[in-house]
Order: structure tokens, then C-alpha cells, then sequence
């Protein structure tokens, strides 16, 4: 389930620095191994989006969801209605939840903080996926996105509930990505009603795979020290893992004391929500200078697939949408997929919403590997059952 591949062989003399990346796979596991889940929507009313749709995408995915699963449905504008509270998903009640979710009623202002401290409140006890749905910008509450984040941050610290946020329209791309960020969720920028079951699919795949929660990984040595992002670390949070996932994480090592070979110890702790036993995995590799210095394809390609999210990062952060364009433009690479994303960025320059919100979407997919799609390109880090469930969903 865990290796360490290091990028070289064997290291070239002289080196100072090199790259190695632990990768985490779990296995697939049968349906019947998975534990109890529960999935909480959280409703924008107050704009423009397409609600019949919306409440279509939720009834579309309850098949999916065994009798122990429970769901819970709240909507927001103005006020907060929870419509649906935690229901356990048998055939009789999927039935009513049907009805409730169909009179569901729209209009009113947006008031996303209100809406978003219910839904947590509902999941403080539980471990829980939270989908939140908004067309349109916060303007009622609290709606300063950096107070709101930090918030939402502190309130769910130590729990292990996820939020995932779907923003379709022109929303505020940024707090909704930013939320994700802070609560191990994905950003999906929804571009057409057409494309919500899919969104709302590949959430439900991932609820129902996840295998590990809470991983991080510790790193160790006499002889190196480790950074990330340019920052000296000792430890790396990676969050969830999904069944068949193939899950990296990348460190840069530095030589601080010479020796004729060098070890890299590294601990990977969470818990195997599948068998509820905590996880305490410990392993390490050692390296050595020599002429053999053939590198492994897998780090070198991660390596230069986090070399453009930091110009994705710095066109996201830019001060105008034409520098935005600008870093965008003098961007290239050699993996296809990511430079087919580059390309698709370039090509909504004319409309600026967009742009803004698509490369939210791409920065996250490739820097936290989390498949976040809902457009007719696979991305690389959709699992076989993220796929499958998605498609199915989406099946009229």
C-alpha cells in the first residue's frame, strides 16, 4: 500500500538536493466493508441556478446509498431550512426524502454563513461529506472570505468531516475554494446544469472509497534534511485516501551532512476507516553516490507536474485577469493533460469569471491530486469507482 520511490538510482556526485515521493494505493474493497456514510447538501436557493436540477442531481444519487447510510438536506437563503435532518436510507424512507427534496422552495438573499454553521452544527458528532451549492456571492451574514474561512477552520479542527462546494454561475469562486482547501474537500466549477449529476456522483464515489482518513507522513534522517513548497518540514498532512487511488507525496531532500550513503526513514500514520484500526507503517530506502543515475519517471513527472501548479498558483494570485493571462501564456509542459488544461485556461480568457474559476479548479486537482471534474475531460486522479459512480448518476 505505501513505497518510496526516490528520483535517482544512484546520486550524482556533487549532488545537494534530490527528490523522493511516497506513494499510497489502497485496494479496492466490496461494498459490504464500507462503513456507514453520511452525506449532508447544503442548498443555495436564493440565486438563479437551476433548482429542478439541482434536486434531480440529489434524487439520482440516493440509489447509491445503502440502508445504513444517512443523508441530511438544508437549504439557505435569507434563513436556514433544514428540509431533511439525518434520515437512514431505506427504501421507505428514500421515498419521503423524495418529497421533501422535490418542495423545496427558492428565493431571498444568500446567506452562505448561515447556511454553512447549520450544516456543520448537524455534523459536530459524526464524521460526514458536506456538498455545498451556490450560484451567486454571499450578501447577507458574514461574508469577508477570509474571516468566514477562518471560521469554518477552527470550528471544524480535529473532526474529520469533509466539504466539497459546487459553484456554478458567477459565484465567489474564492471562498469556495478556499473552504475546500481547509476542510479536505474538492472545488468543482460547474459550468451548465447538465453537469451537476456528474459533479455529484464523482462526491459520492469518493465518500463511499475513502480507505484511509487522516494520513500523514513523517519523514526522517541523520544525514538530510526535508522541505515542501520551499519550507523545511518533518511531517506531511495528506488527509484521505481513496481504493485505488494512486496517492503522492513529494518532498525535496537536502544533504546537510556528507556520508557515503544516505537514509530516508519515513512513518505513515491515519486509520483504516475499513477495518477501524489506527495505521503505524514504517519503512526507509537508502541511497548512494555511484554512476547509476537513471531516474524514476514517476518523481521526475511530479516533479514537473508541481512545477506548473506553482505558475497555476501564481496566476490565480495575480493582480489583474491580463497578468493572470500573462504567467498562463509563458507556461508549458510536456504532460498532455496538464497542458490541455493550460490551453482550455488560455482559451476563457474573454470571460473572466471563468477563467478565474476554472483555474481554482485546476490548481487544486493537480496540486492536492483530487479529481474535481465535471466537464467532459477525465482527470488522471478519478478512481474506477469515482468513474463508475459518476456516469451512473448522471444516467437519466
Amino acid at each position: 500500500m505505501f513505497k518510496l520511490h526516490l528520483q535517482y538510482t544512484q546520486l550524482p556526485n556533487n549532488t545537494k538536493t534530490f527528490h523522493t515521493m511516497v506513494r499510497t494505493s489502497p485496494e479496492s474493497v466490496i461494498d459490504e466493508d464500507k462503513p456507514a456514510k453520511n452525506i449532508l447538501y447544503l442548498l443555495d436557493v436564493s440565486g438563479s441556478c437551476d433548482i429542478k436540477m439541482v434536486k434531480e442531481s440529489i434524487i439520482r444519487s440516493l440509489p447509491f446509498l445503502r440502508d445504513k447510510d444517512r443523508i441530511s438536506v438544508i437549504s439557505f437563503s435569507t434563513e436556514t431550512s433544514v428540509d431533511i435532518p439525518w434520515t437512514e436510507c431505506t427504501m421507505s424512507n428514500k421515498q419521503r426524502m423524495i418529497d421533501d427534496i422535490v418542495g423545496i422552495k427558492t428565493g431571498g438573499w444568500s446567506n452562505i454563513s448561515n447556511g454553512i454553521f447549520h450544516a456543520i452544527e448537524k455534523c459536530m458528532e459524526i464524521d460526514a461529506h458536506i456538498i455545498i451549492l451556490s450560484d451567486g456571492q454571499p450578501n447577507s451574514g458574514v461574508t469577508n472570505t477570509k474571516s468566514l474561512v477562518s471560521m469554518v477552520k477552527n470550528t471544524l479542527h480535529g473532526t474529520n468531516t469533509r466539504i466539497h462546494a459546487f459553484g456554478y454561475g458567477v459565484h465567489e469562486t474564492d471562498l469556495l475554494r478556499s473552504i475546500t482547501d481547509a476542510c479536505g474537500g474538492t472545488y468543482n466549477y460547474i459550468q451548465s446544469t447538465e453537469e451537476l449529476p456528474v459533479a455529484y456522483g464523482s462526491v459520492l464515489g469518493a465518500a463511499m472509497s475513502t480507505v484511509i482518513q487522516g494520513m500523514t507522513i513523517e519523514f526522517k534522517s541523520k544525514t538530510l534534511m526535508f522541505t515542501s513548497d520551499n519550507k523545511k518540514i518533518d511531517s506531511i498532512y495528506v488527509g484521505d485516501v481513496y481504493a485505488d487511488e494512486k496517492k503522492d507525496t513529494m518532498v525535496t531532500c537536502h544533504i546537510i551532512q556528507e556520508a557515503d550513503e544516505h537514509c530516508v526513514e519515513y512513518h505513515v500514520k491515519g486509520v483504516n476507516i475499513i477495518t477501524g484500526k489506527p495505521i503505524h507503517h514504517i519503512a526507509l530506502k537508502w541511497v548512494s553516490y555511484g554512476d547509476d543515475n537513471m531516474q524514476c519517471e514517476m518523481v521526475t513527472n511530479r516533479v514537473e507536474e508541481l512545477r506548473v501548479v506553482n505558475e497555476l498558483r501564481r496566476a490565480r494570485f495575480a493582480t489583474s485577469a491580463e497578468k493572470a493571462m500573462q504567467i498562463l501564456s509563458q507556461t508549458s509542459t510536456p504532460l498532455k493533460s496538464l497542458q490541455e488544461d493550460i490551453d482550455m485556461l488560455i482559451g476563457s480568457r474573454d470571460h473572466s469569471y471563468t477563467m478565474k474559476s476554472l483555474l481554482n479548479r485546476i490548481e487544486q486537482e493537480y496540486s492536492k491530486q483530487r479529481d474535481n471534474r465535471s466537464d467532459d475531460l477525465l482527470s488522471e486522479y478519478y478512481t474506477p469507482f469515482r468513474l463508475w459512480t459518476s456516469r451512473e448518476v448522471s444516467k437519466q
